[in-house]
Protein backbone atom coordinates (compact mmCIF):
# COMPACT_ATOMS: atom_id res chain seq x y z
CA UNK A 1 0.00 0.00 0.00
CA UNK A 2 1.32 3.39 -1.09
CA UNK A 3 -0.05 6.37 0.85
CA UNK A 4 0.91 9.40 2.92
CA UNK A 5 -0.79 10.70 6.08
CA UNK A 6 -0.90 14.39 6.93
CA UNK A 7 -2.68 16.84 9.20
CA UNK A 8 -4.14 20.24 8.31
CA UNK A 9 -4.87 22.14 11.52
CA UNK A 10 -7.27 19.88 13.47
CA UNK A 11 -8.23 17.58 10.58
CA UNK A 12 -6.50 14.37 9.53
CA UNK A 13 -6.14 13.24 5.90
CA UNK A 14 -4.78 10.42 3.79
CA UNK A 15 -3.30 10.82 0.33
CA UNK A 16 -3.32 7.62 -1.74
CA UNK A 17 -0.55 7.64 -4.34
CA UNK A 18 -1.90 4.95 -6.68
CA UNK A 19 -5.34 6.56 -7.07
CA UNK A 20 -4.16 10.17 -6.57
CA UNK A 21 -7.06 10.70 -4.15
CA UNK A 22 -7.21 12.47 -0.79
CA UNK A 23 -9.75 11.85 1.95
CA UNK A 24 -10.54 13.17 5.39
CA UNK A 25 -10.23 10.37 7.97
CA UNK A 26 -10.98 9.97 11.67
CA UNK A 27 -8.34 10.42 14.36
CA UNK A 28 -8.66 6.71 15.15
CA UNK A 29 -7.97 5.51 11.62
CA UNK A 30 -5.16 8.04 11.25
CA UNK A 31 -3.46 6.64 14.38
CA UNK A 32 -4.00 3.01 13.35
CA UNK A 33 -2.56 3.59 9.88
CA UNK A 34 0.32 5.59 11.33
CA UNK A 35 1.22 2.78 13.73
CA UNK A 36 0.14 0.05 11.30
CA UNK A 37 -2.22 -1.38 13.92
CA UNK A 38 -5.26 -3.48 13.09
CA UNK A 39 -8.50 -1.45 13.05
CA UNK A 40 -11.36 -1.67 15.53
CA UNK A 41 -14.89 -2.22 14.22
CA UNK A 42 -15.64 1.46 13.52
CA UNK A 43 -12.28 2.00 11.86
CA UNK A 44 -12.79 -1.17 9.86
CA UNK A 45 -15.98 0.25 8.33
CA UNK A 46 -14.19 3.51 7.49
CA UNK A 47 -11.34 1.51 5.97
CA UNK A 48 -13.78 -0.53 3.84
CA UNK A 49 -15.39 2.67 2.50
CA UNK A 50 -11.98 3.93 1.41
CA UNK A 51 -11.28 0.58 -0.25
CA UNK A 52 -14.49 0.93 -2.27
CA UNK A 53 -13.37 4.39 -3.40
CA UNK A 54 -10.11 2.99 -4.73
CA UNK A 55 -7.69 3.50 -1.85
CA UNK A 56 -5.05 0.99 -0.74
CA UNK A 57 -4.61 -0.84 -4.05
CA UNK A 58 -1.74 -3.30 -3.79
CA UNK A 59 0.20 -1.99 -6.78
CA UNK A 60 3.32 0.06 -7.33
CA UNK A 61 4.86 0.95 -10.67
CA UNK A 62 8.27 -0.53 -11.41
CA UNK A 63 10.04 1.93 -13.70
CA UNK A 64 10.11 5.52 -14.91
CA UNK A 65 9.47 5.79 -18.61
CA UNK A 66 8.32 8.66 -20.82
CA UNK A 67 6.26 7.26 -23.73
CA UNK A 68 6.97 10.40 -25.78
CA UNK A 69 10.62 9.34 -25.98
CA UNK A 70 9.54 7.01 -28.80
CA UNK A 71 8.37 10.04 -30.80
CA UNK A 72 10.99 12.60 -29.85
CA UNK A 73 12.97 12.16 -33.08
CA UNK A 74 9.83 12.91 -35.12
CA UNK A 75 8.70 15.77 -32.85
CA UNK A 76 12.12 17.42 -32.96
CA UNK A 77 12.29 16.94 -36.72
CA UNK A 78 9.10 18.84 -37.62
CA UNK A 79 7.55 20.53 -34.57
CA UNK A 80 10.05 22.95 -33.02
CA UNK A 81 8.34 26.05 -31.62
CA UNK A 82 10.76 28.17 -29.56
CA UNK A 83 14.45 29.05 -29.99
CA UNK A 84 16.32 31.30 -27.55
CA UNK A 85 19.58 32.89 -28.70
CA UNK A 86 22.26 33.76 -26.16
CA UNK A 87 23.54 36.69 -28.18
CA UNK A 88 26.15 37.57 -25.55
CA UNK A 89 27.60 36.40 -22.26
CA UNK A 90 28.52 39.97 -21.33
CA UNK A 91 26.53 42.11 -18.90
CA UNK A 92 26.77 45.73 -17.80
CA UNK A 93 25.37 44.94 -14.33
CA UNK A 94 26.72 42.91 -11.43
CA UNK A 95 23.67 41.82 -9.45
CA UNK A 96 24.29 40.42 -5.98
CA UNK A 97 22.08 37.36 -6.50
CA UNK A 98 23.19 36.57 -10.07
CA UNK A 99 25.29 33.38 -10.10
CA UNK A 100 27.16 34.56 -13.22
CA UNK A 101 28.50 37.53 -11.21
CA UNK A 102 29.94 35.32 -8.47
CA UNK A 103 33.06 33.20 -7.99
CA UNK A 104 31.66 29.66 -8.30
CA UNK A 105 33.90 27.92 -10.84
CA UNK A 106 31.30 25.21 -11.51
CA UNK A 107 29.21 27.61 -13.62
CA UNK A 108 30.05 30.17 -16.31
CA UNK A 109 30.74 33.82 -15.51
CA UNK A 110 29.91 37.05 -17.34
CA UNK A 111 32.50 37.66 -20.05
CA UNK A 112 32.71 39.71 -23.23
CA UNK A 113 31.87 36.92 -25.65
CA UNK A 114 29.27 37.57 -28.36
CA UNK A 115 27.44 35.21 -30.69
CA UNK A 116 28.51 35.59 -34.31
CA UNK A 117 26.14 35.97 -37.24
CA UNK A 118 27.44 32.67 -38.62
CA UNK A 119 26.30 30.79 -35.49
CA UNK A 120 22.98 32.65 -35.35
CA UNK A 121 22.20 31.97 -39.02
CA UNK A 122 22.98 28.27 -38.68
CA UNK A 123 20.65 28.14 -35.67
CA UNK A 124 17.85 29.91 -37.56
CA UNK A 125 18.25 27.71 -40.64
CA UNK A 126 18.11 24.60 -38.44
CA UNK A 127 14.98 25.97 -36.73
CA UNK A 128 13.36 26.65 -40.10
CA UNK A 129 14.11 23.15 -41.42
CA UNK A 130 12.67 21.49 -38.31
CA UNK A 131 9.49 23.53 -37.72
CA UNK A 132 7.54 22.68 -40.88
CA UNK A 133 4.51 21.54 -38.85
CA UNK A 134 4.61 24.51 -36.43
CA UNK A 135 2.37 27.50 -37.10
CA UNK A 136 3.78 29.37 -34.09
CA UNK A 137 7.40 30.52 -34.25
CA UNK A 138 8.90 31.86 -31.03
CA UNK A 139 12.34 33.49 -30.98
CA UNK A 140 13.85 34.78 -27.73
CA UNK A 141 16.96 36.80 -26.88
CA UNK A 142 18.97 36.23 -23.74
CA UNK A 143 22.35 37.09 -22.24
CA UNK A 144 24.13 38.28 -20.24
CA UNK A 145 22.47 41.48 -21.30
CA UNK A 146 21.25 40.91 -24.89
CA UNK A 147 21.09 44.61 -25.77
CA UNK A 148 24.90 44.70 -25.62
CA UNK A 149 24.69 42.89 -28.97
CA UNK A 150 21.62 44.63 -30.37
CA UNK A 151 23.04 44.67 -33.91
CA UNK A 152 22.86 40.87 -33.94
CA UNK A 153 19.34 40.97 -32.48
CA UNK A 154 18.26 43.19 -35.39
CA UNK A 155 19.92 40.94 -37.94
CA UNK A 156 18.25 37.83 -36.50
CA UNK A 157 14.83 39.52 -36.54
CA UNK A 158 15.15 40.82 -40.09
CA UNK A 159 16.33 37.44 -41.39
CA UNK A 160 13.61 35.58 -39.46
CA UNK A 161 10.86 37.81 -40.84
CA UNK A 162 11.86 36.72 -44.34
CA UNK A 163 12.64 33.10 -43.45
CA UNK A 164 9.38 32.41 -41.58
CA UNK A 165 7.12 34.60 -43.70
CA UNK A 166 3.51 33.42 -43.46
CA UNK A 167 3.88 32.01 -39.95
CA UNK A 168 2.86 33.54 -36.61
CA UNK A 169 6.20 34.94 -35.39
CA UNK A 170 6.67 36.19 -31.84
CA UNK A 171 9.85 37.72 -30.43
CA UNK A 172 10.75 38.06 -26.76
CA UNK A 173 13.67 39.54 -24.89
CA UNK A 174 14.81 39.45 -21.26
CA UNK A 175 16.70 42.65 -20.41
CA UNK A 176 17.79 44.70 -17.41
CA UNK A 177 16.38 47.72 -19.28
CA UNK A 178 19.35 50.03 -18.77
CA UNK A 179 20.40 50.13 -22.45
CA UNK A 180 16.97 50.76 -23.97
CA UNK A 181 16.81 53.68 -26.41
CA UNK A 182 13.99 55.13 -28.45
CA UNK A 183 15.43 53.42 -31.54
CA UNK A 184 15.55 50.01 -29.84
CA UNK A 185 12.08 50.38 -28.37
CA UNK A 186 10.62 51.41 -31.75
CA UNK A 187 12.22 48.36 -33.37
CA UNK A 188 10.70 46.08 -30.71
CA UNK A 189 7.26 47.63 -31.06
CA UNK A 190 7.35 47.28 -34.85
CA UNK A 191 8.34 43.60 -34.65
CA UNK A 192 5.79 42.33 -32.12
CA UNK A 193 8.19 41.88 -29.19
CA UNK A 194 7.28 40.69 -25.72
CA UNK A 195 9.53 42.77 -23.47
CA UNK A 196 10.53 41.57 -19.99
CA UNK A 197 12.36 44.12 -17.83
CA UNK A 198 13.86 43.44 -14.40
CA UNK A 199 12.99 45.88 -11.60
CA UNK A 200 13.20 44.63 -8.02
CA UNK A 201 10.73 46.84 -6.17
CA UNK A 202 11.38 50.43 -5.06
CA UNK A 203 14.66 52.36 -5.28
CA UNK A 204 16.12 50.95 -2.05
CA UNK A 205 15.32 47.31 -2.76
CA UNK A 206 16.42 47.50 -6.41
CA UNK A 207 19.70 49.28 -5.73
CA UNK A 208 20.47 46.95 -2.81
CA UNK A 209 21.09 44.05 -5.20
CA UNK A 210 21.41 45.50 -8.72
CA UNK A 211 24.60 47.47 -9.49
CA UNK A 212 26.32 48.79 -12.60
CA UNK A 213 29.62 47.09 -13.40
CA UNK A 214 31.49 50.34 -14.07
CA UNK A 215 29.84 53.17 -12.09
CA UNK A 216 27.76 54.03 -9.01
CA UNK A 217 24.61 55.24 -10.77
CA UNK A 218 21.24 54.10 -9.46
CA UNK A 219 19.98 51.18 -11.56
CA UNK A 220 16.46 51.95 -10.36
CA UNK A 221 16.55 55.57 -11.59
CA UNK A 222 17.89 54.57 -15.01
CA UNK A 223 15.39 51.74 -15.56
CA UNK A 224 12.37 53.70 -14.31
CA UNK A 225 13.21 56.48 -16.77
CA UNK A 226 13.25 53.93 -19.62
CA UNK A 227 9.91 52.45 -18.53
CA UNK A 228 8.35 55.93 -18.42
CA UNK A 229 9.60 56.54 -21.96
CA UNK A 230 7.90 53.34 -23.12
CA UNK A 231 4.68 54.28 -21.33
CA UNK A 232 4.58 57.76 -22.84
CA UNK A 233 5.77 57.10 -26.40
CA UNK A 234 5.22 53.39 -27.12
CA UNK A 235 1.87 52.47 -25.62
CA UNK A 236 1.42 49.30 -27.68
CA UNK A 237 4.67 47.82 -26.36
CA UNK A 238 3.88 49.06 -22.84
CA UNK A 239 0.68 47.00 -22.78
CA UNK A 240 2.64 43.83 -23.57
CA UNK A 241 5.59 44.61 -21.31
CA UNK A 242 6.26 42.51 -18.21
CA UNK A 243 8.16 43.67 -15.15
CA UNK A 244 10.09 40.83 -13.54
CA UNK A 245 10.48 41.47 -9.83
CA UNK A 246 12.97 39.28 -7.95
CA UNK A 247 11.97 39.19 -4.28
CA UNK A 248 14.76 39.30 -1.70
CA UNK A 249 13.49 37.24 1.28
CA UNK A 250 15.73 39.17 3.68
CA UNK A 251 13.43 42.17 3.12
CA UNK A 252 9.73 42.74 3.79
CA UNK A 253 7.04 42.57 1.11
CA UNK A 254 6.20 46.21 1.83
CA UNK A 255 9.30 47.46 -0.02
CA UNK A 256 7.97 45.87 -3.22
CA UNK A 257 4.43 47.14 -2.76
CA UNK A 258 5.77 50.68 -2.32
CA UNK A 259 6.71 50.65 -6.00
CA UNK A 260 3.06 50.57 -7.09
CA UNK A 261 2.01 53.07 -4.43
CA UNK A 262 4.57 55.62 -5.62
CA UNK A 263 4.32 54.85 -9.37
CA UNK A 264 0.70 53.77 -9.97
CA UNK A 265 1.16 53.79 -13.77
CA UNK A 266 3.09 50.52 -13.33
CA UNK A 267 -0.15 48.79 -12.33
CA UNK A 268 -1.01 48.76 -16.04
CA UNK A 269 1.95 46.50 -16.82
CA UNK A 270 2.14 42.76 -16.37
CA UNK A 271 3.91 41.99 -13.10
CA UNK A 272 5.76 38.77 -12.42
CA UNK A 273 7.34 38.06 -9.04
CA UNK A 274 9.74 35.30 -8.09
CA UNK A 275 11.85 34.70 -5.00
CA UNK A 276 15.64 34.74 -5.40
CA UNK A 277 16.76 31.34 -6.66
CA UNK A 278 19.92 30.46 -4.74
CA UNK A 279 20.45 26.97 -6.19
CA UNK A 280 23.40 28.24 -8.28
CA UNK A 281 24.54 30.95 -5.87
CA UNK A 282 27.58 31.12 -3.58
CA UNK A 283 25.43 32.86 -0.98
CA UNK A 284 22.28 31.18 0.26
CA UNK A 285 19.16 33.20 0.99
CA UNK A 286 18.67 34.89 4.34
CA UNK A 287 14.95 34.65 5.02
CA UNK A 288 13.23 37.00 7.45
CA UNK A 289 10.14 35.99 9.41
CA UNK A 290 8.44 39.19 8.24
CA UNK A 291 8.93 38.14 4.63
CA UNK A 292 7.64 34.59 5.21
CA UNK A 293 4.54 35.79 7.06
CA UNK A 294 3.77 38.54 4.56
CA UNK A 295 4.44 36.35 1.50
CA UNK A 296 2.32 33.45 2.80
CA UNK A 297 -0.49 35.86 3.67
CA UNK A 298 -0.49 37.23 0.11
CA UNK A 299 -0.60 33.70 -1.31
CA UNK A 300 -3.52 32.94 1.03
CA UNK A 301 -5.38 35.98 -0.31
CA UNK A 302 -4.66 34.75 -3.85
CA UNK A 303 -6.16 31.42 -2.81
CA UNK A 304 -9.30 33.13 -1.54
CA UNK A 305 -9.56 35.10 -4.79
CA UNK A 306 -10.08 31.85 -6.70
CA UNK A 307 -13.47 31.81 -4.96
CA UNK A 308 -15.92 34.28 -6.50
CA UNK A 309 -16.95 35.72 -3.15
CA UNK A 310 -13.54 37.22 -2.38
CA UNK A 311 -11.70 40.12 -4.02
CA UNK A 312 -8.26 41.41 -3.00
CA UNK A 313 -7.00 42.86 -6.28
CA UNK A 314 -5.01 45.70 -4.68
CA UNK A 315 -3.37 43.48 -2.06
CA UNK A 316 -2.42 40.78 -4.58
CA UNK A 317 -1.42 42.85 -7.61
CA UNK A 318 2.17 41.60 -7.40
CA UNK A 319 0.99 38.00 -7.52
CA UNK A 320 -0.96 37.82 -10.78
CA UNK A 321 1.10 34.89 -12.08
CA UNK A 322 0.61 32.94 -8.85
CA UNK A 323 -3.14 33.62 -8.97
CA UNK A 324 -3.40 32.07 -12.42
CA UNK A 325 -1.54 28.96 -11.27
CA UNK A 326 -3.69 28.63 -8.16
CA UNK A 327 -6.90 29.10 -10.11
CA UNK A 328 -5.94 26.36 -12.55
CA UNK A 329 -4.85 24.03 -9.78
CA UNK A 330 -7.87 24.44 -7.52
CA UNK A 331 -10.53 24.64 -10.20
CA UNK A 332 -9.24 21.60 -12.08
CA UNK A 333 -7.83 19.34 -9.45
CA UNK A 334 -9.26 19.60 -5.95
CA UNK A 335 -12.95 18.68 -5.93
CA UNK A 336 -14.87 15.63 -7.07
CA UNK A 337 -11.67 14.00 -8.16
CA UNK A 338 -11.90 10.60 -9.84
CA UNK A 339 -9.34 7.89 -9.19
CA UNK A 340 -6.63 7.81 -11.87
CA UNK A 341 -4.36 4.86 -11.31
CA UNK A 342 -0.67 4.80 -12.15
CA UNK A 343 0.14 2.98 -15.35
CA UNK A 344 2.75 0.24 -15.56
CA UNK A 345 5.27 2.76 -16.88
CA UNK A 346 5.20 6.21 -15.32
CA UNK A 347 7.06 9.50 -15.63
CA UNK A 348 7.03 12.56 -13.38
CA UNK A 349 5.61 15.81 -14.71
CA UNK A 350 8.60 18.15 -14.42
CA UNK A 351 10.56 17.25 -17.54
CA UNK A 352 9.79 19.11 -20.76
CA UNK A 353 10.44 17.71 -24.22
CA UNK A 354 14.03 18.90 -24.80
CA UNK A 355 14.29 20.59 -28.15
CA UNK A 356 10.64 20.65 -29.11
CA UNK A 357 9.48 22.64 -26.07
CA UNK A 358 12.43 25.00 -26.17
CA UNK A 359 15.99 25.12 -27.50
CA UNK A 360 18.56 27.46 -26.00
CA UNK A 361 21.42 28.27 -28.39
CA UNK A 362 24.60 29.33 -26.57
CA UNK A 363 27.05 31.90 -27.94
CA UNK A 364 29.18 29.11 -29.44
CA UNK A 365 26.22 27.26 -30.98
CA UNK A 366 25.59 24.47 -28.45
CA UNK A 367 21.97 23.46 -27.82
CA UNK A 368 20.55 23.24 -24.27
CA UNK A 369 16.99 22.39 -23.13
CA UNK A 370 16.56 25.90 -21.68
CA UNK A 371 18.40 29.04 -20.62
CA UNK A 372 18.47 28.11 -16.92
CA UNK A 373 20.61 24.96 -16.96
CA UNK A 374 24.29 24.91 -16.03
CA UNK A 375 26.15 25.39 -19.31
CA UNK A 376 29.29 23.76 -17.90
CA UNK A 377 27.58 20.37 -17.53
CA UNK A 378 28.12 18.31 -20.69
CA UNK A 379 25.06 16.17 -19.86
CA UNK A 380 22.92 19.26 -20.49
CA UNK A 381 24.11 19.72 -24.09
CA UNK A 382 21.46 18.32 -26.45
CA UNK A 383 23.17 19.15 -29.75
CA UNK A 384 24.62 22.05 -31.72
CA UNK A 385 23.96 24.18 -34.81
CA UNK A 386 26.31 22.07 -36.94
CA UNK A 387 25.25 18.49 -36.11
CA UNK A 388 21.68 18.99 -34.88
CA UNK A 389 20.20 17.19 -31.88
CA UNK A 390 21.92 14.51 -29.83
CA UNK A 391 19.01 12.10 -29.33
CA UNK A 392 20.91 10.01 -26.78
CA UNK A 393 21.42 13.01 -24.48
CA UNK A 394 17.81 14.10 -25.00
CA UNK A 395 16.55 10.64 -24.03
CA UNK A 396 18.79 10.62 -20.95
CA UNK A 397 17.39 13.98 -19.83
CA UNK A 398 13.82 12.80 -20.40
CA UNK A 399 14.55 9.91 -18.01
CA UNK A 400 16.92 11.73 -15.63
CA UNK A 401 15.03 10.27 -12.62
CA UNK A 402 16.52 6.86 -13.33
CA UNK A 403 19.86 8.06 -11.99
CA UNK A 404 18.29 8.08 -8.53
CA UNK A 405 17.48 4.35 -8.52
CA UNK A 406 14.31 3.60 -6.55
CA UNK A 407 14.20 7.01 -4.87
CA UNK A 408 11.46 8.30 -7.19
CA UNK A 409 9.57 4.99 -7.37
CA UNK A 410 9.20 4.93 -3.57
CA UNK A 411 8.40 8.64 -3.15
CA UNK A 412 4.83 9.58 -2.16
CA UNK A 413 5.16 12.89 -4.10
CA UNK A 414 5.97 11.18 -7.40
CA UNK A 415 2.54 11.87 -8.95
CA UNK A 416 3.02 15.64 -8.81
CA UNK A 417 6.79 15.97 -8.82
CA UNK A 418 7.71 18.85 -11.13
CA UNK A 419 11.46 18.64 -10.72
CA UNK A 420 13.61 18.91 -13.83
CA UNK A 421 17.41 18.71 -14.33
CA UNK A 422 17.82 22.49 -13.98
CA UNK A 423 16.69 22.39 -10.35
CA UNK A 424 19.53 20.15 -9.21
CA UNK A 425 21.94 23.08 -9.21
CA UNK A 426 25.61 23.23 -10.05
CA UNK A 427 26.34 19.53 -9.47
CA UNK A 428 23.68 18.33 -11.86
CA UNK A 429 21.86 15.01 -11.75
CA UNK A 430 23.84 12.88 -9.32
CA UNK A 431 23.08 10.57 -6.40
CA UNK A 432 24.43 12.86 -3.69
CA UNK A 433 23.41 14.90 -0.65
CA UNK A 434 22.62 17.96 -2.77
CA UNK A 435 20.07 16.06 -4.86
CA UNK A 436 18.60 14.51 -1.68
CA UNK A 437 18.03 18.02 -0.32
CA UNK A 438 16.28 19.04 -3.54
CA UNK A 439 13.97 16.03 -3.26
CA UNK A 440 13.25 16.68 0.43
CA UNK A 441 12.22 20.24 -0.41
CA UNK A 442 9.99 18.94 -3.21
CA UNK A 443 8.20 16.57 -0.81
CA UNK A 444 7.72 19.39 1.69
CA UNK A 445 6.25 21.58 -1.05
CA UNK A 446 3.89 18.79 -2.10
CA UNK A 447 2.63 18.27 1.46
CA UNK A 448 2.05 22.02 1.75
CA UNK A 449 0.15 21.94 -1.56
CA UNK A 450 -2.06 19.15 -0.19
CA UNK A 451 -2.75 21.22 2.92
CA UNK A 452 -3.57 24.28 0.82
CA UNK A 453 -6.06 22.23 -1.21
CA UNK A 454 -7.70 20.99 1.97
CA UNK A 455 -7.90 24.54 3.34
CA UNK A 456 -9.50 25.60 0.07
CA UNK A 457 -12.16 22.93 0.32
CA UNK A 458 -12.77 23.61 4.00
CA UNK A 459 -13.47 27.25 3.07
CA UNK A 460 -15.81 26.13 0.29
CA UNK A 461 -17.58 23.87 2.76
CA UNK A 462 -18.28 26.85 4.98
CA UNK A 463 -19.49 28.98 2.06
CA UNK A 464 -21.61 26.62 -0.02
CA UNK A 465 -21.60 23.25 1.65
CA UNK A 466 -18.94 21.86 -0.67
CA UNK A 467 -17.59 18.43 0.13
CA UNK A 468 -14.11 17.92 1.48
CA UNK A 469 -11.75 16.88 -1.28
CA UNK A 470 -11.81 13.13 -1.84
CA UNK A 471 -15.02 12.43 0.12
Amino acid sequence: MFYHLFQNRDKKYIYDVNSNLVSYISDELFTDLQKQHSCNELCEKEYEILLEKGFFKDYQFKQLYNPLSKRIEYLNDRNLSFFIFQVTQGCNLRCAYCPYSQSNEKIRHHKNVNMTWEVAKKGLDFYFQHSVDSNFIGIGFYGGEPLLNFELVKRIVNYSNRLFEGKDIHYSITTNGTLLTDEIISFMEKNNFQLLISLDGDKDSTDKNRHFAGNDLSVFDVVLKKIKMIQEKHKLLFKKMTINMVLDPSLNMEVYEKLLDKYPFLENTNLYTVKIDDSYSDKKNIISNDFINSYNYKIFLCLLETIDNFHFEKETKLFESQKKLLKDEFNNGTRNRVAEYIEKDFITSGMCLPGMTKTFVSVNGDFYPCERVNEKLKDMIIGNVKDGYNLKNINNLMHFNRKFGNRCINCFAVRECNLCPEQFGVSGIEENEESLQVCRAQRENFVQALKDRMSYNEILSLIDGGKIYGN
